[in-house]
């Protein structure tokens, strides 16, 4: 071969290995950058992760004190309503009149008697038919409003009645 393609082809080779090269190290330096960085990034989650669960427990300890506070609070409260029903009671027993008392004293102390009643059987309800009422009941009466009774809808008002006896409104 002659010694001057050699010497080309070897000077390629050269350049093909030196650019090959200069990328590997390229290569290298991003991946120890990636690698740096990741480091970092997992040092900073590691911190945060122990950051969020410090935050975590303090918030949890902090709940527990809230209820600690909210049960001594809840037992002062009913603490409070007892005495309050007490005093209460006491102040409607020194308001009630001497008779009412005694009576609820003798009411008290006075033995509870049973009374036994005969029990009475239940009957079976007639049968009733679809086409009327049963055999043997009288036909309702209809019944006639006077208008003064309490569940009517529209009553007699008392000003009426008076104009209707004296319409010039004079005595």
């Amino acid at each position: 071969m002659n010694p001057k393609i050699a010497l080309d082809k070897a000077r390629k080779e050269l350049e093909k290995t030196q650019d090959q090269a200069l990328g590997d190290e390229k290569l290298a330096h991003q991946a120890r950058q990636t690698a740096k960085a990741a480091k970092l990034k997992l040092k900073q989650i590691r911190r945060l992760a122990k950051f969020t669960k410090k935050a975590a427990r303090l918030a949890e300890d902090k709940a527990d004190k809230s209820h600690e506070a909210l049960d001594i609070a809840l037992t002062r409260v009913e603490k409070l309503e007892r005495r309050l029903r007490k005093r209460q009671k006491k102040e409607a027993a020194k308001s009630k009149p001497a008779s009412k008392v005694k009576r609820a004293a003798k009411a008290k102390n006075k033995p509870k008697t049973t009374v036994h009643r005969p029990v009475k059987k239940i009957s079976k309800p007639a049968p009733r038919h679809i086409n009327g009422p049963t055999p043997g009941t009288p036909a309702p009466v209809p019944s006639v409003s006077t208008g003064n009774t309490p569940g009517d809808a529209a009553p007699i008002p008392a000003a009426d009645a008076q104009t209707d006896a004296n319409p010039s409104g004079a005595n």
